[in-house]
């Protein structure tokens, strides 16, 4: 109810966020075998559960899988038991087989989500897709001289750093560093956008933040801490 006022969390805990067929479960423990065990037990309620209403999940590669941030006492001997099953968790339960992969990354309602608390394929995502988002009119729209900076810059908000904010209020331990990586891939389109405004001097001898303030547009940093004091609110 307040995140002032924040319960102790238990030692070993799960909970669930569903979302109409996508249902992503955090599970912790203090030891490997017992976070193991959990993995296992919640599998196996879930199993029951669907089957119980007709419904059938599947454990297929891309589907279901078990993101495992793999650390502490036994972790050298588990990574080389997995190695050695391709990656795969399997365990029989009563007239059930689960097979189980065990992930480093998997995409979640559109986001890719990495253990460890890692976020680059996240960020190489979101650029990639903004880059695209400008790219498929660089031509026919943001080269042409008779279109106002303003236009370009209104149209570049909506359709490309929508596209780079996509759940970035989310991302838990970022570093400076990483987003200032993520912020960089956004330099050629300003640059090329705000050239007129530079007389004469080269984009590539301006600061990133410096060609957003050009172009009037909030740097991805700045927006990010705005959505970050909107999720909270």
């Amino acid at each position: 109810s307040s995140f002032a006022d924040a319960e102790d969390i238990p030692l070993h805990a799960y909970f669930d966020v569903s979302f109409v067929d996508d249902a992503a479960v955090a599970i912790h423990a203090e030891t490997l075998p017992e976070v193991e065990g959990l993995i296992k037990l919640v599998v196996e309620s879930f199993h029951a559960a669907a089957r119980a209403r007709g419904l059938d999940v599947n454990f297929n590669q891309g589907k279901t899988e078990v993101l495992w941030d793999i650390l502490g006492k036994g972790s050298k001997a588990l990574k080389e038991r997995l190695h050695d099953s391709g990656q795969w968790l399997s365990w029989h339960q009563e007239a059930n087989t689960f097979n189980l992969r065990v992930s480093h990354s998997y995409k979640h309602l559109g986001s890719w989500m990495q253990t460890g608390g890692y976020h680059q394929r996240e960020i190489a995502q979101r650029a990639s897709l903004a880059m695209q988002s400008w790219g498929c009119l660089a031509r026919s729209f943001y080269h042409k001289r008779h279109v106002g900076l303003n236009a370009k810059t209104t149209v570049f908000q909506s359709l490309s750093m929508s596209r780079m904010m996509y759940n970035a209020h989310t991302w838990v331990g970022v570093t400076d560093d990483l987003l200032a990586t993520w912020q960089q891939k956004l330099r050629k389109p300003l640059g090329l956008m705000t050239k007129p405004l530079l007389k004469g001097i080269a984009p590539v001898k301006v600061d990133t933040i410096d060609l957003f303030a050009l172009a009037q547009i909030l740097p991805p940093t700045d927006q990010l801490h705005v959505a970050r004091l909107r999720y909270l609110k």
